[in-house]
C-alpha cells in the first residue's frame, strides 16, 4: 500500500464518520415527518394509527393513492403545510441517504482499483 493510498484512505474513514452523522439526521428527519402526521392525523382526522401512519408515508412518499383524505378544514390546513414542509424535507432525507450509498460504492470501487493496480506493479 503506497503512502497516497494510505492518506487517501484516513481521510475517506474521517469522511465517512462525517456522512454518518448526516444519516442520522436524515433518519431522523423521515421519522419525525411520519410520526408528525401519525399523530396529527389520528388527533385531527380521529385515524386509526395505522390509517394515519399510512396516509403519512402515501403523503410524505408522494404516492397520494387518494383513497384517504382530510375531511376537516383544520386538518386541510394542516395537511397543507404538512405537504409543504415534511415532502421537500423527506425527499432532501432520502437525498442524503442515496448520495452515501452511491459515495460509499464508488469508494469501495475506487480502492478495489488501486489495490489491483498496485498488485500489478509489484
Amino acid at each position: 500500500m503506497t503512502k497516497n493510498h494510505k492518506e487517501e484512505l484516513g481521510r475517506s474513514v474521517i469522511k465517512r464518520k462525517h456522512d454518518q452523522y448526516h444519516i442520522v439526521a436524515a433518519i431522523f428527519v423521515i421519522v419525525f415527518f411520519i410520526t408528525l402526521g401519525t399523530v396529527s392525523f389520528h388527533i385531527l382526522e380521529d385515524w386509526s394509527f395505522a390509517k394515519s401512519f399510512y396516509f403519512s408515508v402515501a403523503t410524505l412518499t408522494t404516492v397520494g393513492y387518494g383513497d384517504l383524505h382530510p375531511t376537516y378544514d383544520v386538518s386541510r390546513t394542516f395537511a397543507a403545510f404538512y405537504i409543504l414542509f415534511g415532502v421537500g424535507s423527506t425527499l432532501a432525507a432520502i437525498t442524503v441517504i442515496a448520495t452515501d450509498r452511491i459515495n460509499v460504492t464508488a469508494a469501495r470501487m475506487r480502492d478495489n482499483a488501486l489495490a489491483r493496480k498496485e498488485k500489478r506493479e509489484e
